[in-house]
């Protein structure tokens, strides 16, 4: 596809920005609280994938990603399995 090459590059220079607790982590946070919030009490939702086909090539923010992301989400539901990959 004509332009992925940039897309990709681009996107991939974003990620130490987003690890770091910044307004893009804040607000994948948020959403993986909202999702939460609906999703709580629906039995039919087995779990939660707050980021899927993580990349780090530090190896070491995307844990405290999930950190961050697992307190804010565990403080609405204890209960779902979450899928940290």
């Amino acid at each position: 596809m004509p332009g992925y090459v940039w897309f990709a590059a681009h996107t991939l220079s974003l990620y130490p920005y987003f690890y770091a607790n910044s307004p893009f982590s804040q607000f994948a946070k948020s959403i993986a609280r909202a999702d939460t919030q609906h999703y709580k009490d629906n039995t039919w939702v087995a779990g939660y994938n707050p980021l899927n086909e993580p990349t780090d090539s530090e190896h070491t923010r995307l844990l405290a990603f999930y950190d961050r992301v697992e307190k804010a989400i565990r403080a609405i539901d204890p209960d779902h399995i979450l899928f940290l990959e």
